[in-house]
């Protein structure tokens, strides 16, 4: 990921690269996607950013250098005919193909050279498939779907399924994080292992190195704070080791749902561990974080592409 530009890479004329992101939250297909722009290896090339509209709006935007960002609305309205207790099947049509018209004016108004699909869990949400398959009406000449985890426990069958279909059927090239979820993508979801590559997540070096210290001693989680990454685990193990170990301490770095953080602080509570216990919703400078952090700990329990 950190390679410089070749010559040959800048041979070519610059390109306007599209993203469709399904922000839902600052969670790790946000942050790599940080990464990717700022490591883009041809610096003539410069990105456009859709996020959608009825997402939080990340504030980690301003942390790239893209031309401009563009908020789509289609799940605001979604989620409005939702509350307003519409039945049947007209009105999600008309939402939905009301969201492929956005998409279609986005991407033939900014006519990019590429088409990079951000995702999270497989399937996805449905306005990258709309606006792949708008990409292809409008001849963008590269179109990439990035997939960086199984899908879901409430994500049904039939999702898959037709997620498999439009992808055999349009064609992205398709950049998986991972060994075992690739294996996933050609023997489960039925791709053909052609249309997938795999292609790790990037580390970059860091800046300065580390001795770990002796006490006292930070342990961090990183992530979006939620059951399956593993953090009750994290603060019983805390509670544990404190007894030999009464200078350590937890800091949890992600964005957390006030509900589950309440549920958290009150099992430190329980265990009698809360004063060292600290949280960081978002950081911007990662470097940083890991600079303070003796151990990073990685306890989930399952969905993780690794």
């Amino acid at each position: 990921r950190a390679h410089r530009p070749t010559e040959a890479s800048q041979s070519r004329t610059m390109m306007k690269i599209l993203v469709i992101q399904e922000s839902y939250v600052q969670g790790g297909a946000d942050r790599s996607l940080i990464d990717l722009i700022r490591n883009w290896p041809i610096i003539s090339d410069y990105f456009v950013v859709a996020i959608n509209g009825g997402h939080p709006h990340p504030e980690f935007l301003s942390e790239v250098p893209v031309l401009r960002s563009a908020y789509l609305s289609w799940r605001d309205r979604t989620r409005q005919a939702r509350n307003q207790g519409s039945q049947g099947w007209f009105q999600p049509l008309v939402h939905f193909l009301r969201t492929f018209v956005e998409l279609e004016r986005l991407i033939r108004r900014e006519r990019p050279g590429a088409l990079i699909l951000n995702n999270g869990g497989f399937p996805g949400g449905s306005s990258l498939y709309l606006a792949l398959v708008s990409a292809v009406c409008l001849r963008v000449p590269h179109r990439i779907m990035i997939i960086r985890n199984y899908p879901g426990p409430t994500i049904s069958r039939w999702r898959i399924v037709l997620a498999s279909v439009t992808l055999v059927a349009f064609r992205p090239r398709i950049v998986s994080v991972s060994h075992s979820l690739t294996a996933f993508l050609v023997r489960q979801a039925r791709l053909p292992s052609s249309q997938v590559r795999t292609i790790h997540d990037g580390v970059e070096s860091p800046k300065t190195e580390r001795q770990l210290r002796a006490s006292p001693c930070l342990v961090s989680i990183i992530g979006t704070v939620e059951e399956r990454k593993g953090h009750e685990i994290l603060i019983r193990a805390l509670a544990m080791l404190s007894q030999k170990h009464p200078t350590l301490s937890l800091l949890i770095i992600g964005h957390c749902d006030e509900s589950e953080r309440q549920r958290l602080v009150g099992l430190a509570k329980q265990l009698q561990v809360e004063r060292q216990l600290r949280w960081c919703p978002h950081v911007s400078d990662i470097d940083a974080a890991f600079a303070q952090v003796d151990i990073l700990a990685v306890p989930s329990i399952r969905q993780e592409s690794f």
